[in-house]
């Protein structure tokens, strides 16, 4: 029986080990929002995808449907977590990922969050301002809560499309007690 091969990109959120040689990845994709996917053996010395399974990392994923969760057959690394581990970008990048885990509901596609997830790994590849790491972080916060239907404010970082310009960066810095105030309160009422 032939299973439909599924390619999408994806944010590695978590590994989970299992057994021997065995993983669970947690990853927020493109098209499916957050899976749970099987790779079978990629912890072994012979295993070809091993090297592309990190934390953190953006990556093209085949996977198939298989019962209650997702098969892993390819992994292609389109941003490799060592690209920006020794940068003020990963420890965004680690909280970010899971206030996402604690936030996100399952398969469901978030175009407007992926299109976030995008353009902070093209910030990242670019080496945009790294001491603007904090800020980009409130920002990055913010607009995920907005866009999970937790945040009601109208600044304009959260309406317009994500840049990280210095208009947003100044006006996150004007108002960041506010700012975080508002996040606290987003990630208390979503009571996840």
């Amino acid at each position: 029986m032939a299973h439909a091969v599924y390619q999408t990109k994806a944010y590695i959120l978590q590994t989970i080990t299992r057994k021997e040689a065995n993983e669970i990845l947690v990853c927020f994709s493109e098209r499916f929002g957050l899976i749970y996917v099987s790779s079978q053996s990629t912890r072994k010395q012979s295993s070809k995808m091993r090297m592309h399974i990190h934390n953190n990392s953006l990556v093209m994923i085949d996977v198939v449907q298989g019962r209650g969760m997702w098969r892993l057959t390819g992994i292609h690394p389109l941003v490799s977590s060592f690209f920006y581990v020794e940068s003020g970008w990963y420890p965004l990048m680690v909280r970010y990922g899971e206030t996402m885990m604690r936030l996100l509901a399952g398969e469901e596609s978030h175009a407007e969050v992926w299109d976030d997830v995008e353009q902070l790994f093209t910030a990242i590849q670019e080496d945009k301002k790294v001491k603007a790491a904090p800020v980009y972080e409130i920002i990055m916060m913010a607009r995920l809560l907005y866009h999970l239907g937790y945040w009601n404010d109208n600044y304009m970082f959260i309406k317009d499309s994500l840049t990280f310009d210095d208009t947003y960066i100044a006006e996150v810095r004007k108002n960041k007690t506010k700012i975080i105030k508002h996040i606290n309160h987003g990630l208390s009422i979503s009571q996840l």
